[in-house]
């Protein structure tokens, strides 16, 4: 008989970050990609929030789930401050693509599960730093003083397992990307860059593919990503660049078939978004 391992389905290897967050209504985040995953959970308000070339109107009971290197950002939006939950982790196991472009609309039972994970993340910070999670004018990181030996550790991973466990197999109502003239147009503009990865284009050529002008495209842009289109394409590269490196690529291949003038200046821009060098970062995996 074949031995199911839990391991193989889904599992929570460890959480980065678990905090509240409440931002206030000019609050706009200029966006990251990490290699881990993130879940946003609206609890009251409006956030709008883009990953890599979607956008999204999120509202209360909304959550989206950022897998890792994905590019993500999130602002306030109508003028109202956001009340948030905001958690990340690494996660294993065979299930843990199904929650890739996830952005779903929780029913009051699982809106209630979320609620009950925060409250006993603040109740584990509570417990390891001897003083009470309070909410300060930003947000409160309840992973500060985290205790690997606490028993409620194991609890709380349980408790986030069956969360998306419930989230990968129930039929919940998926957000709609958000429509306008100009979402439009930032989703073009990604998209012409995802299809030419491997090769060196200008704003000026990306611009013309679109028929607008330079400078339209790039004001545009701003208004979604909050950086210039040169330094997304540019971290679009180095996201591809880490696939090419974790298949079995040498650098000095993947600076080539990346159109990076030469290993020593793809080094650079690695390391400058990694944080680290290709080198290293082939040795970590």
């Amino acid at each position: 008989m074949e031995e199911l391992h839990f391991s193989d389905s889904l599992q929570i290897e460890c959480f980065m970050s678990a905090f509240e967050a409440k931002y206030s209504p000019d609050f706009d985040f200029t966006g990251e990609y990490h290699d881990f995953w993130e879940a946003v959970y609206i609890i009251s308000s409006k956030a709008g929030v883009s990953a890599d070339d979607k956008i999204y109107s999120l509202s209360a009971k909304d959550m989206i789930f950022h897998k890792p290197m994905e590019f993500h950002r999130i602002w306030a939006i109508e003028g109202k401050p956001v009340h948030a939950f905001i958690f990340s982790f690494r996660l294993s196991g065979a299930l843990a693509e199904k929650l890739s472009n996830k952005v779903i609309r929780l029913n009051s039972e699982q809106s209630e599960q979320v609620l009950r994970i925060m409250e006993e993340f603040r109740a584990l910070e509570a417990e390891n730093s001897g003083e009470e999670a309070v909410l300060s004018d930003e947000k409160y990181n309840f992973v500060h003083s985290w205790n690997e030996k606490n028993p409620m550790n194991t609890a709380i991973k349980c408790r986030t397992e069956l969360f998306l466990f419930d989230i990968i197999k129930s039929e919940l109502l998926q957000k709609e990307q958000y429509s306008s003239r100009s979402a439009d147009i930032y989703r073009q503009t990604v998209q012409y860059m995802k299809e030419h990865i491997y090769e060196n284009v200008s704003v000026g050529e990306i611009a013309a593919s679109l028929n607008f002008s330079q400078a339209y495209v790039k004001k545009i842009f701003a208004e979604y990503s909050d950086t210039g289109i040169h330094t997304y394409f540019m971290k679009l590269k180095i996201k591809e660049a880490a696939v090419l490196l974790e298949s079995g690529l040498s650098v000095g291949e993947v600076s080539e078939r990346l159109s990076f003038a030469n290993a020593n200046y793809f080094a650079v821009c690695f390391r400058r978004e990694m944080g680290c060098s290709p080198t290293k970062y082939i040795k970590s995996r």
